[in-house]
């Protein structure tokens, strides 16, 4: 079975596509994880002010702050939040936008549950 090896971590999904939002949501509550959402990447920043989140997966085209700006805003007043790349795009010029914004991973859509157990797995030894 899927499972997490740190079951007290507080994660943020920011996603602006109600569907991928769903099934990430999903996908955490059967892990039995809290999470928050944000619908941008304004939204994130903002929320990562007001939260200590352990892990945040960030999708990385949305509107009003693409999720690499919102990542270097977040990366200017936090530098150990562990933040993951969702996007549809996993290769190139997208994978390296997303390192030099600050993020730590990357994902790729659609996300699957093993997937997201992986990297929360990878990453629970920091938080």
């Amino acid at each position: 079975p899927l499972e997490v090896t740190k079951k007290d971590q507080y994660i943020l999904i920011v996603e602006d596509n109600e569907l991928n939002l769903k099934v990430m949501s999903n996908f955490l509550k059967s892990l039995g994880l809290k999470f928050d959402i944000a619908k941008n990447g304004e939204e994130a920043v903002n929320k990562c002010q007001n939260n200590s989140y352990d892990l945040v997966f960030m999708d990385l085209q949305m509107p009003i702050l693409s999720g690499t700006q919102a990542t270097e805003k977040i990366r200017e007043f936090n530098q150990d939040i562990v933040i993951v790349a969702l996007t549809a795009n996993a290769f190139g010029e997208a994978r390296d936008r997303a390192f030099a914004s600050g993020m730590n991973d990357f994902m790729s859509k659609p996300v699957k549950k093993k997937d997201i157990v992986q990297v929360l797995n990878k990453f629970s030894n920091i938080a």
